[in-house]
């Protein structure tokens, strides 16, 4: 097939075919284009070695995997950012050193046997490494199976898997790093598996095809705690696949302890409890070489030699208050009419505290509607009810806000100081973080004044509730449950807040 003339000793073909053997041959022609010299039969032997193309960059468990058509009978050198990383025989290379979250630009060039160049300098192309994720934990918990992985520099989003017949089946997509699987049956075995997107929810990554194994087990259930001989019999549920289970108790108020290491059967006796101390108890599973493999009920009743407790009841100089089912409650208001009514604090212990108290008084007395909100509300109206009485002594520390709010409902009337600190106390009692603040707020008559107000938290953020302000505004929750930045008097400045914790029967402002 003629290439081509020429008057010059060179020619470029520009079409040859891309690193396969073809041969050419040359002949004289005169100025009359006639032929007038032979030419070489045999040809000359020559391959184009064109620049290298990647056919893939892909992020795989050992790092980025890069694949280009190598030419037969010839080396390749990979570079990474312009600096040579590796020589190979073949057409794939992984770069295992890649860092996550990093983009980097690679090519390759084609060289002899000799180390010289036979392509050009291939084509560039630029990858960024995101690293396969993979679970660094799988553990059965009371709701399911929690499965956790560490985040991948570069990925924006992962996908749960689990097989499903052969199939791999999309649980969800989530941003976060763990996943809970409530789906999965006690003594069922699920295959995981995990995969890293991008922002625009690409994939960025292979996955573990071969998964993760793993058996789900409940948490056994009690079915029965009573007196018996010597001791408090407890019994459960029976768990399929587990033949040895471990036994924890409580006391009212305290931390879960163990109370035998191992046990074969599904009851056990108690023999070390005092008689006049209120207890929990729950079991786990264990597996064949004694490990925990389900998670455990933290919520059952509590029994005082083997009967169950209800209503008010005294643990080690504290009370604390359990429900119909035994359970004991916090962070809430209980009791009954006949029985009086208190607030248990974050460790259930009934709280002392003279302003806590008030507070509940308050709160019987004052809140309307079903929901805590309705009664937050109806309760923030009641207050302002009170009249303002003129007080000199500002609060400097949480004991004296706290003096402050018990001030203002014993004499049902006080400075805005008082407001806050009572408000603060009601939205305390009625189930909210909720803390008093201080600082100040441009006066009528001109220049800055020391004021006080509560705050309270929903849904992560903190919201002022200004009764002292409110009482005197003509617009309806102008000063209710507003931000700092939505406050509709400037400058208003917050200089110390004081949250309340209520814990072991009293509260601490602080």
């Amino acid at each position: 097939m003629k290439l081509g003339e020429t008057a010059e000793n060179t020619f470029l073909y520009t079409s040859p075919i891309k690193n396969e053997e073809e041969l050419y041959t040359v002949r004289c022609i005169d100025n009359n284009r006639m032929f007038c010299s032979g030419y070489n039969g045999n040809g000359f032997k020559s391959i184009f070695y064109a620049a290298p193309e990647f056919t893939s960059t892909v992020n795989t468990e050992k790092g980025v995997t890069l694949r280009w058509n190598a030419p037969e009978n010839t080396k390749s050198r990979v570079y990474r950012d312009g600096a040579l990383i590796a020589k190979t025989d073949g057409g794939v290379y992984i770069d295992s050193e890649a860092e996550g979250g990093r983009t980097y630009t690679y090519y390759v060039r084609i060289y002899d046997n000799y180390a010289r160049p036979l392509s050009p300098v291939g084509v560039k192309k630029s990858h960024t490494f995101v690293a396969q994720p993979a679970f660094t934990s799988i553990e059965n918990t009371l709701e399911g199976v929690k499965l956790s992985w560490d985040a991948c520099e570069g990925a924006a989003y992962y996908r749960v898997y689990v097989n499903d017949g052969g199939k791999w089946i999309n649980q969800l997509t989530t941003s976060d790093t763990s996943y809970l699987d409530t789906k999965a049956e006690s003594g069922e075995g699920r295959l995981y598996t995990i995969r890293a997107l991008d922002s625009k929810k690409s994939f960025v990554t292979e996955y573990n095809r071969s998964g993760w194994l793993h058996t789900f087990y409940a948490a056994p259930k009690l079915l029965e705690v009573k007196r018996s001989g010597n001791g408090v019999v407890i019994s459960w549920e029976e768990i399929e696949g587990i033949s040895e289970y471990r036994v924890y108790r409580r006391l009212m108020g305290g931390s879960w302890s163990r109370l035998t290491n191992s046990v074969g059967a599904t009851s056990f006796t108690d023999t070390t409890r005092d008689p006049e101390k209120l207890y929990s108890y729950t079991v786990r599973c264990l597996d064949g070489e004694g490990n925990v493999v389900s998670g455990y009920i933290r919520v059952n009743p509590y029994y005082r030699d083997g009967k169950l407790v209800k209503g008010f009841v005294e643990s080690d100089g504290k009370k604390y208050y359990s429900g119909e089912d035994g359970e004991y409650l916090k962070n809430q208001i209980v009791g009954s009419k006949e029985e009086g009514y208190a607030y248990v604090g974050e460790d259930g212990a009934v709280c002392e505290s003279e302003e806590i108290k008030l507070a509940v008084d308050f709160v019987l007395k004052n809140a309307k509607g079903k929901t805590s909100r309705e009664k937050l509300r109806s309760c923030f109206y009641a207050l302002i009810s009170y009249p303002y009485v003129t007080r000199y002594h500002f609060p400097n520390n949480g004991e004296e806000y706290r003096e402050s709010a018990a001030e203002m409902f014993r004499e049902k009337g006080g400075n805005c100081f008082s407001y806050g600190g009572a408000f603060a106390s009601v939205a305390k009692v009625l189930g909210y973080e909720a803390r008093a603040s201080r600082g100040s707020i441009s006066m009528a008559y001109g220049g800055m004044g020391p004021h006080g107000w509560a705050e309270v938290k929903i849904g992560g953020v903190w919201y002022i509730c200004d009764p002292d302000m409110q009482k005197y505004s003509s617009s309806t929750d102008s000063y209710y449950l507003v931000t700092l930045a939505n406050y509709p008097v400037a400058p208003f400045y917050r200089e110390k807040s004081y949250t309340i914790r209520v814990k072991g029967g009293q509260s601490v402002w602080k």
